[in-house]
């Protein structure tokens, strides 16, 4: 899958796949840490508010074009800011790091 099919909010990329991988490690690794409740419903949730409001900060400038180029930026800032904070909250899952990415482009 191509980059900019993943930003295609009707992709397959914006709901299947990390929830497939979420569910390969949830039921396949029962006692790693990344798999534990509190690891997938925070890593998702954070990563995704996360996502969304680097975002929408981008969405602030002067004009859509510039945010179009920039939103690459966009991406790899939200992703840091993710796995960062996923790590400070002990909430760190994997496939949270597709929704940061499809939910920031």
């Amino acid at each position: 899958m191509s980059f900019s099919e993943c930003i295609d909010p009707n992709s397959v990329c914006s709901s299947d796949r990390d929830q497939g991988a979420s569910a390969v490690l949830i039921y396949s690794t029962i006692e790693v840490p990344l798999a534990q409740p509190r690891a997938l419903f925070g890593g998702h949730f954070l990563g995704a508010l996360i996502g969304v409001i680097i975002t929408k900060l981008f969405q602030l400038l002067p004009t859509e074009e510039q945010f179009n180029q920039l939103s690459w930026l966009a991406a790899s800032l939200s992703c840091a800011v993710a796995v960062v904070v996923m790590q400070i909250t002990r909430t760190t899952h994997p496939p949270a790091g597709e929704k940061i990415f499809c939910n920031s482009s």
